[in-house]
């Protein structure tokens, strides 16, 4: 079975309803093994505490939310690997190989994929397109 790396996109989208939440559930569902980096997990803590700020989402479902996802981090639901100076020098270089306006967190997302053999699991359209571009297998959970 294939490993998937779960950007911040397709795990806030799991745990919280959004307009992704039936396709990144499927994705997810169907992989049993999952990977994410630490930059995930501070990442989708901002995602939820920002929903939080806009009202999206009220103070104690986004904590629950948090809640789950971490218990699914430590119980092994998503395996931690972590971040090395290889994944940081490559999404530098990533940033000069496609044309599109690739942001820094999403590059490093995508140099972990790649350099690691991991298919991308995301919910944002640029992401799978730039991923795709740079020869990386995507799993797009987008609508």
């Amino acid at each position: 079975m294939t490993t998937i790396y779960c950007d911040t996109s397709v795990v806030v989208a799991y745990y919280v309803p959004e307009a992704h939440s039936a396709q990144a559930e499927q994705v997810l569902d169907g992989h049993p093994q999952r990977v994410i980096s630490p930059l995930v997990l501070t990442e989708v803590s901002s995602a939820f505490r920002r929903k939080v700020h806009d009202k999206a989402l009220s103070r104690a479902d986004a904590q629950a939310a948090w809640e789950d996802f971490k218990q699914d981090v430590a119980t092994g639901i998503f395996r931690l690997t972590e971040l090395e100076r290889r994944h940081y020098d490559h999404a530098a270089a990533s940033m000069w190989q496609t044309k599109d306006r690739l942001r820094t967190l999403d590059a490093i997302h995508l140099a972990v994929a790649d350099l690691d053999g991991f298919t991308m699991a995301t919910a944002d359209d640029l992401m799978a397109k730039v991923g795709k571009d740079l020869g990386i297998k995507v799993r797009w959970a987008g609508a």
